[in-house]
């Protein structure tokens, strides 16, 4: 038989609104008050009635996460860092994988997503500014890393640009001249800062740039792909470039391995 919080109620020696209270986390509970109801519940066991809450309050207790994919170092931390940030709020994380698809983003937004969740955390790869976006108005949506929407949305990542150029300037600290540049790609929102990043670096120093290496993704096979035609292509001598600035660590991990073997 289900423990009712009315049984919660009695072994703790307190009212049931104050069990509710306690379960639905509100501030205005003594810390002795809510210790003692929170032994009551995990002695006996209690387990809430999510879609009763749901109805109650208006809210899931759900967030959606949507990434392109999950085989990737990047996303597969990613999600694990929103499910652990999530858990400690006590919300359930739904996970939703679009493969980068402007049809499956837009159906995510469309979809009754927004009705199970109580907002999404979105990496979006192909929706731009000018799509007609099927979101609520009221329903909230925060972008993770870069993306082509412009300021529509709430939006959390880091500056592109100074980070590439950052990178960039270690190598011509490094002493190297001949800078190639790995992960052009128009699909990817963050290709094009990353790429101006590194040529604000070279500028600065008055370093020539490179030709850069156009890929279709930014796998580890394709920086692997990547490695192994430069090194066919550019023999050895004065024209090989000396080192590679790659637009993440999959390429680079892929491109090095090639350089290796």
């Amino acid at each position: 038989m289900a423990v009712r919080m009315r049984d919660v109620a009695e072994r703790a020696g307190v009212s049931p609104r104050t069990v509710s209270n306690v379960v639905n986390g509100y501030v205005h509970v003594s810390p002795g008050m809510r210790a003692k109801v929170q032994h009551a519940l995990d002695e006996l066991g209690y387990e809430m009635n999510t879609a009763a809450r749901s109805l109650k309050s208006g809210r899931t207790g759900m967030i959606a996460l949507v990434v392109p994919h999950l085989h990737s170092s990047y996303f597969a931390e990613l999600a694990d860092a929103v499910v652990r940030a999530a858990g400690r709020r006590k919300l359930t994380v739904l996970i939703e994988v679009t493969e980068g698809v402007r049809e499956r983003e837009l159906k995510v937004l469309a979809g009754g997503r927004t009705h199970l969740t109580d907002g999404a955390l979105m990496s979006p790869l192909a929706l731009t500014a000018e799509s007609n976006l099927p979101v609520r108005p009221d329903f909230p949506l925060v972008l993770l890393g870069e993306s082509r929407l412009g300021a529509l949305f709430d939006r959390v990542g880091i500056d592109n640009v100074s980070a590439s150029k950052v990178a960039v300037e270690h190598l011509l600290d490094l002493g190297r001249r001949r800078i190639v540049a790995l992960g052009l790609n128009d699909d990817r929102p963050a290709s094009a800062p990353r790429h101006e990043g590194y040529l604000a670096a070279l500028r600065a120093r008055k370093v020539a740039a490179l030709a850069g290496i156009r890929v279709d993704g930014w796998e580890r096979q394709v920086g692997a792909q990547a490695g192994e035609t430069l090194l066919l292509e550019c023999p050895r001598g004065d024209g090989r470039p000396d080192a590679i600035f790659a637009f993440n660590d999959t390429l680079a991990l892929g491109a090095l391995r090639a350089l290796l073997h």
